[in-house]
C-alpha cells in the first residue's frame, strides 16, 4: 500500500486509485452484491467476477456488432446505429414502433448463429444460398419499442 510522505499534510491523491475506486463503483449496479447474501466466501468471489465479466462484456458488443432498427412494416432497416444508446434515442425522438436487433459486424448472420450453435443445418437446403440470405435468428439480442418507448 502506498504510503502518504512524511513532509505531506493533508490530502495527497494515490497513484492509480482512481480506478480502484471506479472499479467499486461499477459493482454498485449489481444489486446481489449490495448486501453479503453468499454462504461462502467462494460463492462470493464467483459473483464479482461475473459482475466485472458482465461489465466488460457490456463495454465489448458495440465494438463488434451494431444495432438496426426495423419499423413496423419495414422490410429493411431504417437505422443502422454502433451504440444502442443513439439508437434509443432516436427512437424515442421519433416515436417509431419496431424492433432493434443487434447483429454481428463482418459476419453473415447465417455464420454467427452457426459457429455459436444457435443453428445446425440438418438438412441439404440449409446450405444453400436462398436459405442463408433469407435466414433469420431469434437469438439476436432484440428490444420490442412501442412509439418511441421499449416494451
Amino acid at each position: 500500500m502506498a504510503q502518504k510522505p512524511e513532509s505531506a499534510k493533508g490530502f495527497v491523491p494515490q497513484k492509480g486509485r482512481w480506478q480502484v475506486e471506479r472499479s467499486f463503483a461499477w459493482l454498485n449496479f449489481f444489486r446481489r452484491l449490495s448486501k453479503d447474501y453468499e454462504r461462502t466466501t467462494a460463492s462470493a468471489v464467483a459473483f464479482i467476477q461475473l459482475a466485472f465479466i458482465s461489465i466488460i462484456l457490456a463495454r465489448m458488443p458495440y465494438i463488434i456488432f451494431k444495432h438496426a432498427l426495423n419499423g413496423t412494416n419495414g422490410a429493411i432497416p431504417s437505422g443502422v446505429f454502433i451504440e444502442k444508446e443513439i439508437a434509443e434515442q432516436w427512437i424515442a425522438e421519433n416515436q417509431f414502433t419496431g424492433l432493434l436487433t443487434k447483429y454481428p459486424v463482418n459476419e453473415g448472420l447465417y455464420d454467427w448463429a452457426v459457429a455459436n450453435g444457435y443453428f445446425t443445418p440438418k438438412r441439404e437446403d440449409h446450405k444453400s444460398s436462398y436459405f442463408k440470405q433469407t435466414f433469420t435468428c431469434a437469438s439476436l439480442e432484440h428490444y420490442h419499442y412501442e412509439n418511441g418507448k421499449q416494451d
